[in-house]
Parts: structure tokens; C-alpha cells; sequence
């Protein structure tokens, strides 16, 4: 492969900055809990087990903050926006976080959350308005690198030595490293451990029923679901989507996740076409131009015509959960997280002690053997430039994570009303606030986290993807688009009129519409947005000196 240098990457002025770049990749985006995820993080939750000793003590009630550094002397109010929408039940938990923050660190909490259709352009729009904010959800999945780049957020690293030495010696050196774009971090990033893997969720008792084979395998999956067909015929075989905005990659058809199993792949996200190879990942290739995207958008298309899934697939708008629930899918191919089946069957459960339905999740790294944990950018906070109260933020964010009055409150509601605790572990109360409902995944600890019943349930799947664990090798890649941006946003255009009708198997003739699909991403640059996309990668390889972190 040929190397290359890399250019340095500058950061360019907040308001311009930030409106061309993010304009240019944003999409219709939907929230990762409802569709993906880059992140379903709340399927995660279900099997997401953290070693964690919940009988550490809270840090303290006081009306001092832990840092010295801290003025309490003026009564400030401090302003948060998570993603998503505001969940049931959510007034409560912050009319208590303000009895809580108005004690300790005399300030009030705006906890705001944002819903919409295009969650990207309402990113880009709250970061570029000038409004108070003083924090702000980060994560890669949400382009935290390029907002980085482009003056959105305050380099944080001596803000939090500063405001919160706890906070900075738990991220560690290792941790600020990983968070870092061009030297400098802008992000408290998570070190929870977690596993987003993509996976096929499905009905286990129907399979037992009609003796159906276990879909571990992309042959696998076509007979389960041919066997839903003909067995099952007021059924949909599975239940599938766009997913739209995923960081760089653009908008897909959730189906094509089911291929994570056939590839050595590094992440089968990258964007452009372009995939790495995990055991040399000095190898690239251009999966787009590929034999191989030929025989598996065939696979789509027979799919397709084989009735496995919606013919308004494309454009529908209905909720996993309620669809999966109500008995009228069978499966989801397209599921991020690992405990989707063990929440199911529990959400069953709840609604219908005596039902049969049982839910079964899959990772589709099983079939490869091949497994990395979410990079330390997946979940981070970080302080925008807009921010007014920097210290209390900071001060505010020390006590969510290390406060067990706070991390309890913020993450599980109040005790007796939305949870209960037996035997150690978080048990819901049915119509409450939901865990981790707040959408402030970034704040989990090992030392807070209240495993469930269903963390139970899944460890013996998390300790099996647990033994094909190996490094997160594209984890610290940051990718600028600026120099290519125009042709990035034509580029991203093509792929959702024709690559994504291509990958739900909805058009006449494969092949053809691979050619047009190829010859419209070229004439909208294609070839430049790789060459520039690769010039930054190979860079960035040529730059791991330290090739041991690269091995298994």
C-alpha cells in the first residue's frame, strides 16, 4: 500500500466551521435506542454486566464541592443537553437533582434533551447557536472528532484537573490519550466496558416450534426465516430499516449488518466503500467495487423477493420493541448490543406472565470469532464553547459519577418508585422512570453500576465475546473532511437514493443498478472522498510505532 503523509488537520472558525462540515454529513437521523446505534445503548444495558462494588459509599453530602477550586459563593445555573427525547416521568427526577445540586453545589440543572427527525442537524445547530451549554453528549457516533476540530468544544483536559482532580486521575493518561484530536482532548470519554456489537435478535420459541436451524450464519438466517414464512404466514420473517447519520458512514439498510459475520473486517462501518483488514490493517479494499458486494446484494435482493421483510420497509417509521412485542415480526436483523433477547423476554414477561414467546440475541462476531469492546470516544461529555459555568459543570458531572445519591437518581430514578433493589441488583417497578433513561451513558462507572437479573442472563454470552476480544485498532482515527466536503455531501446523496434501495434488495436488476449506482458516486466524487479518506488513514497506521497494540 502506498504510504503518505499526513497533512495537518486546522481548525477552522466555529461558526463556519461547524455549519459547512456538519451539513455535510447529516442525514435523517434516527435515535440510537429506537433504531441502531451506533449505538442501541439501552439493548446494551440489558447484558452490559459491569464488575462493579455497589456498596461504595456516596461521596458525601456537603456544601462545599470537592475541588477547592470550585466558587460556590454565586448561585449559577448550569445547562446539559443529552440526545433524544425526555422520558417518562423525567420531571421529577430533575425537580430531585435540583434539591441535590442546590445543596451541594449551590446551582441549579437545565437538563435538556433534544428530540428530532435529523438528530445531526439539530447537533450542529444547538453547537453553532451560541446558547448556554455547558455540557453537551459527545461520542464518536456523533462526530465528535470533527466538532472538535472545528472550535466546538473547550479543550477539557486542564478544566478537569483543575475542577475535578478525581475525575482526572480516574480517566488516566491512557484515557485523555483516547480522547485526544490533534494533540488536544475535548471530551471526558467513558472507560466503562461495553460491547456494541451488531446482532440478530429473534424468537426462540418459534424456532423450537417448527424446528427451525439456529441462525448463527448467513445461510442460517436465510432458513430460519424462510422457515417463519412458510410456517408463520400472519407474520413478518424479520423486521428491518434504514438507519440514517451513523458519524461518517452515511444512511444504510439495517439488513446488510447480517454480513458482519462473513468479514475479517476491522469495523464493516467504515465509510466510503472502503473496508480494513483486522489482522493487516495496512490492507485496504474497496468493498463497493468488489465480486463480493455483487453476491451479497443478491443475497439482499432474494431476500427481498422472498417477502423476508416490508415492501415499505424503506420508509417505515414503526418501533422495534412494539413490533417484536406484539408478535408481528420474528426477528431483527439489524440490532446493536448483545441483550436485546434477555430485555425482550423480560418486557414479554411483564406484559404476560404465562407468554411463550422467548427472544434469542446473536452477535454476528460468533461467526468470525472476532470481537473489540467500543472505543473510550463511544460515550464522553464535553464542554462546548458556549459554556458560561465550566467549573460547576464539571463539578456537577464529578458528582453523577462518583455520588451514589446522584449516579442512583440519574440513572435508575428514586428507590421505591421507579426501582428496587434484590440482592444487590437493579430490579425495574413497571411504570416508572426507565434506567438509564437520562440517555447519560457516558457517565457509568464500574464502582456505581447496579448490574440486573438480566446482566445475569447475559454472562455467559458477554464472557464468550469476551474470549475473541482483540485491540480497537481504528478507535483513535480522526478523520477531517474539510478538504473534500463538497464532494462528501454529493457522495452521501447518491448513497441514499441509490446505494440503500440496492441493500433492501428493492430494485430490478442487481447488477445494473450497482453500475449506476458506481457511476453516479463517481461523478459525484467518490474517487476524491476515498483517495483523501485513505490518505489520512494510512497516516495514521504509519504513525502506530508501537505495532505490539496492534496485535492480539
Amino acid at each position: 500500500m502506498k504510504k503518505r503523509s499526513l497533512k495537518k488537520l486546522l481548525a477552522i472558525g466555529l461558526a463556519m466551521g461547524i455549519t459547512a462540515s456538519s451539513m455535510a454529513g447529516c442525514g435523517k437521523a434516527t435515535e440510537p435506542t429506537e433504531n441502531t446505534g451506533s449505538k442501541t445503548q439501552e439493548s446494551n444495558n440489558a447484558s452490559e454486566t459491569a464488575a462493579g462494588d455497589n456498596d461504595t459509599e456516596a461521596a458525601g453530602s456537603s456544601a462545599e464541592a470537592e475541588s477547592s477550586n470550585v466558587d460556590l459563593s454565586e448561585q449559577v445555573n448550569v445547562v446539559i443537553y443529552v440526545t433524544g427525547s425526555e422520558p417518562d416521568h423525567f420531571d421529577k427526577i430533575r425537580e430531585k437533582l435540583n434539591e441535590l445540586t442546590m445543596r451541594d453545589l449551590n446551582c441549579t440543572v437545565d437538563y435538556n434533551f433534544f428530540n428530532s427527525s435529523d438528530t445531526q442537524q439539530k447537533y450542529m445547530m444547538l453547537l453553532s447557536s451560541g446558547e448556554q451549554i455547558d455540557l453537551m453528549y459527545s461520542g464518536n457516533w456523533l462526530n465528535y472528532s470533527s466538532y472538535a476540530m472545528r472550535g466546538a468544544f473547550q479543550p477539557i483536559e486542564d478544566l478537569v484537573k483543575e475542577y475535578s482532580p478525581k475525575i482526572y486521575d480516574y480517566i488516566g493518561q491512557a484515557g485523555w490519550d483516547a480522547a485526544k484530536v490533534n494533540g488536544t482532548a475535548y471530551m471526558i470519554p467513558c472507560l466503562w466496558k461495553e460491547y456494541n456489537l451488531f446482532s440478530i435478535t429473534y424468537r426462540e420459541d418459534l424456532r423450537k416450534k417448527h424446528d427451525l436451524p439456529v441462525p448463527d450464519s448467513v445461510e442460517n438466517i436465510e432458513k430460519y426465516l424462510q422457515g417463519i414464512k412458510d410456517n408463520e404466514p400472519d407474520m413478518m420473517p424479520t423486521l428491518e430499516g434504514v438507519q440514517t447519520a451513523v458519524a461518517n458512514m452515511g444512511s444504510y439498510f439495517r439488513a446488510i449488518e447480517v454480513f458482519d459475520s462473513k468479514y475479517n473486517w476491522v469495523d464493516w462501518r467504515m465509510p466510503y466503500g472502503i473496508y480494513v483488514d483486522y489482522d493487516d490493517p495496512t490492507q485496504t479494499y474497496n468493498y463497493w467495487e468488489s465480486d463480493n458486494f455483487r453476491e451479497d446484494m443478491k443475497i439482499m435482493k432474494r431476500w427481498a423477493d422472498a417477502g423476508f421483510w416490508s415492501k415499505d420497509a424503506l420508509s417505515s417509521d414503526e418501533t422495534p420493541e412494539d413490533v417484536m412485542l406484539s408478535g408481528k415480526a420474528a426477528a431483527q436483523l439489524g440490532v446493536a448490543g448483545i441483550g436485546l433477547g434477555v430485555s425482550y423476554t423480560d418486557r414479554a414477561l411483564e406484559n404476560d406472565p404465562d407468554t411463550e414467546m422467548e427472544f434469542v440475541s446473536i452477535p454476528y462476531c460468533y461467526g468470525k470469532q472476532r470481537s473489540v469492546s467500543v472505543a473510550p470516544t463511544q460515550n464522553g461529555i464535553s464542554v462546548p464553547i458556549s459554556a458560561q459555568h465550566a467549573d460547576r459543570a464539571i463539578a456537577l458531572y464529578e458528582k453523577i459519577m462518583f455520588d451514589k445519591e446522584y449516579f442512583n437518581l440519574i440513572m435508575y430514578g428514586i428507590e421505591g418508585e421507579d426501582y428496587k433493589v434484590v440482592d444487590g441488583k437493579y430490579e425495574s417497578i413497571p411504570g416508572g422512570y426507565g434506567r438509564e433513561a437520562s440517555r447519560l451513558w457516558c457517565a457509568r462507572t464500574d464502582e456505581m453500576y447496579m448490574p440486573t437479573i438480566a446482566d445475569e442472563k447475559g454472562a455467559e454470552m458477554k464472557a464468550q465475546i469476551a474470549q475473541y476480544e482483540g485491540p480497537n485498532k481504528v478507535g483513535g482515527f480522526v478523520e477531517d473532511y474539510t478538504p473534500y466536503q463538497i464532494e462528501r455531501t454529493a457522495l452521501m446523496e447518491v448513497v441514499t437514493q441509490y446505494l440503500i434501495p440496492i441493500q433492501a434488495g428493492m430494485v430490478d436488476d442487481v447488477d445494473a443498478a450497482i453500475d449506476e449506482f458506481l457511476e453516479k458516486a463517481k461523478a459525484a466524487g467518490m474517487e476524491k472522498v476515498q483517495e483523501g479518506y485513505l490518505e489520512q488513514y494510512e497516516a495514521y497506521v504509519e504513525a502506530m510505532d508501537n505495532w505490539s497494540s496492534w496485535s492480539d
